[in-house]
């Protein structure tokens, strides 16, 4: 890795002092990985096909993709002798990113609209050709029947429709592991693969992770003339640093928004289908501020293209929904917590005054207990009454952070303002009601075929009926209220 970060840099490893070793390591990769290959249960080890991995990477990197695909190849056949509960202690999510940037590497090489290109950087000319990021294909990493569970879904194409969701190699990657996740609630094999349910939601956080907080691309910049005097027959005009060449589009990417809508299709919506599984479902609410107000802003951006068919309907729509179910999930629960709040009062104002009440668990958000002590506060009434709340310009920033205070009448981790959130959800009834304008779809039923395009809970299993009633019937109100407000 140190050896592909370098040429990536420099330009190359020949001649270089990292060049030998670099040789030194890939050999004796090499000769640990054909000792361990012999042997079944060393041959499917994780250390085993992290050193595949790596080294399909590295070759693929390096330009060798004939190599990597072997490597890749042989690594697929490994993968498929593996069980899925002897996954259980491995690198959630770096595996599958490793075999899908070799792939990728493989792809890049096979597509004959993608020119090598010479990068110039401050102090030299790059004369090694790097291959952009290009999407793997289904059939570059089909050598071997990948069982559903044991690598997870992050290196695999075939997600829902890839027509509705125009996505990039990340958005489909986060629709697949949606795809996947929603049938195997509903399989029914469902309740005798909770181990492997487990495993999966792991991944799937630590990906939609990655993809919530990765950084922003560095911006070409303007760079000073070249010192270096050797010419080569064929120059590049662009400059700057290495991982700001790829081409330009018009519309950037948009995969912090699909995981933003993403996290809360998991942890709002598929949630109450695991209940078994993972019964800890928290949504922490600055986070909730922050996914809320990337949606916010991506769907402002896009909706232009969205008219006039640039961007994909079915995926802002999908988006616009799962946002606007959240704040309603949210405004339901802080109705629910007022009332009980104004029940706990009444009982403390009728007990001993002198006497100190029991700690009381508050539910804030769907999963997430606050437990503290419920003492009456004239100044958080007041607020109230005249709509003073707190602002909050940063989404991320912590209430806590503050530091002790006599009286803190904002808990550690505290739900939105409400009318902060009515504000938002008629942001999002708005979009509603534009999309249903756009595509002349009313109804339900045709937003919900639009919805399952990209990923949406079924009706196949009578089992699961009872649970999807009442999110079935808490999104059609959601819907026929916004469109048909919309309209008035």
């Amino acid at each position: 890795m140190s050896a592909l970060h370098y040429s990536r840099l420099s330009g190359g490893l020949r001649e270089s002092e990292m060049e030998e070793t670099y040789l030194y390591h890939k050999l004796e990769a090499m000769r640990i990985v054909n000792s361990k290959v012999t042997n079944s249960a060393t041959g499917t080890s994780d250390g085993c096909l992290s050193l595949i991995a790596g080294l399909a990477l590295a070759e693929g990197g390096m330009g060798d993709p004939t190599a990597a695909e072997a490597h890749i190849n042989g690594l697929c056949t490994l993968i498929d002798m593996k069980h899925p509960e002897e996954w259980q202690h491995r690198f959630y999510g770096m595996l599958q990113r490793i075999i899908l940037m070799a792939g990728s590497y493989i792809a890049a090489s096979r597509d004959p609209s993608l020119e090598s290109h010479i990068i110039e950087t401050d102090d030299m000319t790059l004369c090694y050709p790097h291959p952009y990021f290009t999407k793997p294909t289904s059939a570059l990493l089909s050598t071997a029947q990948v069982q559903a569970t044991s690598l997870s879904p992050f290196y695999l194409t075939s997600t829902p429709c890839l027509e509705a969701c125009k996505a990039d190699v990340e958005g489909e990657v986060l629709f697949n592991v949606l795809d996947r996740l929603t049938s195997m609630c509903f399989s029914p094999n469902y309740h005798n693969s909770d181990e492997a349910v487990s495993l999966l939601l792991s991944d799937t956080e630590s990906y939609i992770s990655s993809l919530l907080f990765q950084p922003d691309s560095p911006s070409s910049s303007p760079t000073k003339p070249s010192t270096n005097k050797r010419h080569h027959s064929k120059k590049s005009t662009r400059k700057g640093h290495p991982y700001s060449q790829t081409p330009p589009i018009y519309y950037p990417s948009s995969s912090r928004a699909w995981a933003a809508a993403g996290y809360l299709y998991t942890h709002l919506i598929l949630s109450p289908l695991w209940s078994q599984v993972n019964q800890d479902e928290t949504i922490d609410p600055d986070l909730l501020w922050y996914l809320l107000h990337t949606l916010q802003d991506e769907l402002t951006k896009t909706e232009q293209a969205m008219k006039i068919g640039a961007y994909s309907q079915e995926l802002w729509i999908w988006k616009v929904i799962i946002a606007a179910y959240a704040i309603d999930v949210s405004l339901n629960n802080q109705r629910n917590d007022l009332t009980e709040d104004n029940q706990e009062l009444h009982e403390l104002f009728d007990g001993a005054s002198s006497a100190t009440p029991p700690p009381t668990q508050t539910t804030i958000w769907p999963g997430l207990i606050h437990t503290g002590v419920s003492t009456p506060s004239s100044s958080t009434s007041q607020a109230e009454s005249d709509g003073s709340f707190p602002e909050f310009d940063n989404p991320t920033q912590k209430y806590g952070s503050a530091g002790p205070q006599e009286q803190n009448h904002i808990p550690a981790t505290s739900p939105p303002p409400r009318d902060y959130l009515y504000s938002l959800q008629l942001f999002f009834n708005q979009k509603i009601a534009t999309w249903s304008q756009t595509t002349q779809i009313i109804d339900w039923h045709g937003a919900r075929q639009m919805l399952g395009r990209i990923v949406w809970p079924g009706r196949s299993s009578a089992q699961m009926m009872e649970q999807l009633a009442g999110l079935e019937m808490e999104v059609r109100v959601l819907w026929t209220e916004a469109v048909f407000t919309g309209q008035g």
